[in-house]
């Protein structure tokens, strides 16, 4: 998720993709993907992601983080924050049929939030 800069503009663009029963179910700004939710707290990191088929749901739990470098000025003098010890929620849901493909918890998932998050917050 990340402000995409645009002919002198920009807008929130993604993509995500959740591979599942042997299938990838993608999420993007270019398949006509909406962002229906997206909150970045000190405790956890929400996303909610819809399309006309599926719906997908994210809660990303943070824990601790180490400091990384990053690219800044195209120097590697930035610091971000990454942990790799996430609990992660994902819920996956068929709109048609009104069922849930998929509800499962990962442990020890990677977590990275960085950068101006006002601009891709939503209420």
């Amino acid at each position: 998720m990340a402000r995409i800069p645009w002919l002198g503009s920009s807008f929130t663009g993604f993509i995500a993709g959740l591979w599942y029963d042997g299938r990838l179910f993608p999420f993007t700004t270019y398949n006509g993907t909406v962002l229906k939710k997206s909150v970045a707290l000190s405790e956890k990191v929400e996303l909610i992601l819809e399309n006309r088929n599926y719906r997908l749901e994210v809660v990303a739990w943070r824990d601790h983080a180490t400091a990384l470098a990053s690219p800044l000025a195209g120097f590697m003098d930035g610091r971000i924050s990454e942990s790799m010890t996430s609990e992660i929620e994902v819920c996956l849901t068929d709109l048609k049929h009104r069922t849930t493909l998929l509800k499962d918890t990962g442990r020890n998932g990677a977590l990275e939030v960085a950068g101006n998050i006002e601009e891709i917050t939503t209420k």
